[in-house]
């Protein structure tokens, strides 16, 4: 018999109340990127990530690890890289400015959130889940299909 604490269970009612017009998986760069434009368009989102923190890939790279490009050409839309436009970030700048970046546009990332699957059930696309990663419970997480919606 598994043991399901207080927070497991609230996490699991208010998760099944959740729906989304728009999963993006993945907080990286183009999730990042895809988060601002709907952010921007203000249309309802979630960006679910197995991470434990944003920017946490890069972080765990070897220590020489550097971006290949400039930040002149490496921004993500809306916020400049904060660095001389020819520098090229070591790999902990870069997860310093994923994480400012998901705080500058407030972007709905949800950390330690593995994806599993995706189906479609009727008109909601459901996207199944494992959160955390000592104890994997499975959720699925509801994402409303609309025929024929259009961006503005």
């Amino acid at each position: 018999m598994e043991h399901y604490g207080l927070e497991d269970k609230v996490r699991e009612e208010s998760i099944r109340a959740e729906q989304y017009d728009v999963l993006v998986i993945g907080a990286g760069q183009a999730g990042l990127a895809t988060g601002y434009y709907l952010a921007l368009h203000r249309i309802n989102f979630v960006i679910p990530d197995d991470a434990s923190e944003v920017g946490e890939v890069w972080s765990e790279r070897w220590d020489s690890l550097r971006l290949f490009s400039p930040v002149k050409y490496s921004s993500l839309p809306g916020f400049a890289f904060p660095a001389a436009p020819f520098h090229l970030p070591h790999k902990d700048e870069v997860a310093a400015y994923f994480k400012a970046y998901v705080t500058r546009f407030q972007l709905p990332v949800r950390l330690g959130v593995n994806v599993i699957g995706v189906r479609r059930q009727g008109q909601l696309y459901i996207l199944k889940t494992i959160w955390g990663c000592s104890l994997p419970r499975t959720w699925w997480l509801p994402c409303r299909h609309r025929p024929g919606a259009r961006w503005q």
